[in-house]
């Protein structure tokens, strides 16, 4: 991933490994610090850890199913349907299994970046101009997992730090006694 100083754009270069992952950057710090990222942004990138979903066989929708369109704090996303638990945001986007995510969908995010004036902006229009992710909401320990559309959205939001991301809320909760459950980290 490059900045070209001519034209305001991004542009990723991909790197093929032997280990079936796709290296979207050998050096996205470097790129990210080109789009606007300071060093405290990059290192909160990297030191969140995502979790898998909890197990379905403890959770239920709500008894009125509700489904809900708002903005969701990034913060409270705990993983997604194609990140790799255990690993950090950052290491998500960096490489690639290309059995689980699809490298060129970064790379048109990365290249609509400049297409927002400013990182702020750009932070902002998760919240404003993307479609929704499809997100199950945990009401008991009030946090989210991206199930069905927006895997690669959600990574590249809490990658950049956009502080919302527009979703469509399906509302489940725990109808067996989850307490020693939810606070396994």
């Amino acid at each position: 991933l490059y900045s070209s100083p001519k034209a305001k754009e991004v542009t990723m270069i991909l790197h093929y490994s032997t280990e079936v992952s796709i290296h979207v950057s050998d050096n996205l710090e470097d790129v990210l610090s080109q789009i606007g990222m300071n060093a405290n942004d990059i290192a909160l990138a990297k030191s969140k850890v995502l979790r898998p979903a909890y197990p379905n066989d403890l959770y239920t929708p709500l008894p009125d199913r509700q489904t809900t369109f708002t903005c969701i704090p990034t913060d409270k996303i705990i993983g997604t349907t194609r990140s790799t638990p255990g690993q950090s945001v950052f290491d998500n986007v960096c490489f690639v299994p290309d059995s689980k995510r699809h490298s060129d969908k970064f790379k048109r995010y990365f290249g609509e970046l400049s297409r927002y004036g400013s990182l702020d902006s750009t932070r902002k229009s998760f919240a404003i101009l993307i479609d929704p992710v499809d997100v199950n909401y945990y009401t008991d320990s009030d946090e989210y997992f991206v199930e069905r559309d927006g895997n690669h959205r959600a990574l590249t939001a809490m990658l950049i730090g956009a502080p919302y991301i527009k979703a469509r809320v399906h509302n489940l909760e725990c109808f067996r006694s989850c307490p020693c459950f939810l606070s396994i980290p």
